[in-house]
């Protein structure tokens, strides 16, 4: 007995932003009592399911099986950095796992059901390169499908047992 999966799809997007979108901590109004998502992260998370729509679109919104994202972030070197540091690890703020929360977070409904269908994910960041102004954040959707398939001696088995 054993379950095998087939890679059946891929969805791609470049998508570029002025800063790398993070997922930030819900805030809460102590006038009104009741906790909000904080503009920043509201607004990356349109501009992310708006740029996934255009490059990608919504062929994939129900799928419903195992899900594997890959996220590629590109900055560039800040204009007060000096041009030898170009190539050097980008290790500066967001953390990855806060950005990979805003990404999968925003693809739910979009790029698959659920992101509790994700069995892998990858976070990367590029070093970094002067002569830009915006990020360019890749992101990779690989769609599995599965199927249980009965090994060849416990199929013999079975039908021994049953006469």
């Amino acid at each position: 007995m054993s379950w095998k999966t087939k890679r059946v799809g891929v969805a791609e997007c470049v998508m570029c932003f002025p800063e790398v979108p993070t997922k930030q901590r819900p805030k809460f109004d102590t006038k009104r009592f009741r906790t909000y998502t904080p503009d920043k992260t509201r607004h990356a998370e349109k501009s992310i399911k708006r740029q996934w729509e255009a490059a990608a679109g919504d062929r994939w919104k129900d799928f419903a099986t195992e899900v594997r994202v890959f996220i590629e972030v590109q900055r560039p070197l800040a204009k007060s950095n000096p041009k030898y540091w170009s190539g050097r690890p980008d290790l500066m703020k967001p953390d990855a796992d806060n950005l990979a929360k805003v990404i999968c977070d925003s693809l739910n409904g979009l790029a698959y059901r659920d992101d509790c269908q994700i069995t892998q994910l990858g976070v990367t960041f590029d070093p970094r390169t002067p002569y830009s102004d915006e990020c360019l954040v890749r992101v990779r959707v690989e769609y599995y499908s599965e199927r249980y398939e009965k090994e060849a001696n416990e199929a013999h088995m079975l039908t021994e047992r049953s006469e």
